[in-house]
């Protein structure tokens, strides 16, 4: 009487007994594992110049390549892509704060920024290529993180917690601003909200900015809502009053610019009354040197308001 066991397709010694009419037997067999052709799986080690290393495991089943590089100071780094095209980054740095990015094609880049509990608030800087009319949105409240600027090694972001982004291209297209020499900051504050056209086609850069339109940037900068009241500019006013910024006189008059305004220039001379190119230009570089919401307000409230 015949006897058979299926047996798994590895390289092995099995032994068993078999057991038919006449009686039982002890049966050992030897498998030998049979080659598919070889792994679908490649990894390869390298280091770097910067004393980081550099491992790469290739799946060529799937056509996923995962990068994961250690560095010197016990940071690392994650990326991922797939054959569709998506590209995961993780990014865990010596302080544990870890920055994880999902840039799958046709959709909005998402991030995840995870903070331990010794950490409050933080930059991170999100691996993409960004330009100015790029910005975070927090997908959890759906506003717009001020501290959102292009650099040339992605957005970087203020985060003060763990938080969820949504990376967004907000940009708006003036027929007034292309080719102007400060188109890049004016598609800034245009998509950080700070600005708004003065129709939907058009942004008038070299129109004088008011006291009122100036209050209103600063309100928005500072993460306030300046919808409502009987004019367009009355929240901003009236928040700009509150926090001694403004005492409200001649607000729809050109703003001139003085001492403080040439001493925060930064090099760069103003007109004698401050355009709107000029504001949004400042909107531009001043987040540049924010190192947290404090410094933000010290930056802006002691640009503008000894003259206000």
């Amino acid at each position: 009487m015949p006897f058979s066991v299926n047996l798994p397709n590895q390289t092995a010694t099995y032994t068993f007994t078999a057991t038919a009419e006449n009686g039982t037997a002890q049966c050992t067999v030897s498998v030998t594992r049979k080659s598919s052709g070889g792994s679908s799986i490649t990894t390869t080690t390298e280091k770097n110049e910067d004393g980081s290393i550099t491992t790469t495991v290739t799946n060529k089943k799937t056509g996923t390549v995962t990068k994961t590089t250690k560095y010197e100071d016990g940071s690392t780094l994650v990326v991922k892509s797939e054959a569709d095209g998506t590209v995961t980054t993780t990014e865990t740095r010596a302080d544990n704060v870890t920055i994880r990015t999902v840039d799958e094609p046709g959709k909005d880049v998402e991030v995840t920024v995870t903070l331990p509990q010794d950490v409050d608030e933080t930059v991170v800087t999100v691996p993409i290529d960004a330009d100015y009319g790029m910005v975070a949105v927090d997908a959890d409240t759906g506003e717009i993180v001020s501290l959102s600027v292009p650099t040339e090694d992605g957005l970087m972001v203020n985060v003060d917690g763990t938080m969820n982004l949504v990376i967004v291209d907000n940009a708006k297209d003036f027929k007034d601003t292309n080719g102007h020499w400060a188109e890049d900051a004016i598609d800034f504050a245009v998509a950080h909200e700070f600005f708004a056209g003065v129709t939907e086609d058009t942004f008038a850069p070299d129109s004088l900015m008011t006291r009122a339109m100036l209050v209103t940037v600063l309100a928005r900068f500072d993460g306030q809502d300046t919808t409502g009241g009987s004019v367009w500019y009355e929240t901003a006013m009236t928040w700009a009053k509150e926090n001694g910024i403004s005492d409200g006189k001649a607000i729809l008059t050109a703003r001139s610019h003085g001492n403080s305004l040439r001493r925060c220039c930064i090099g760069m001379q103003p007109p004698r009354a401050m355009t709107r190119t000029w504001t949004a230009w400042r909107s531009r570089t001043l987040p540049t040197m924010m190192i947290s919401p404090n410094m933000r307000k010290k930056l802006w409230f002691g640009l503008w308001m000894p003259e206000l």
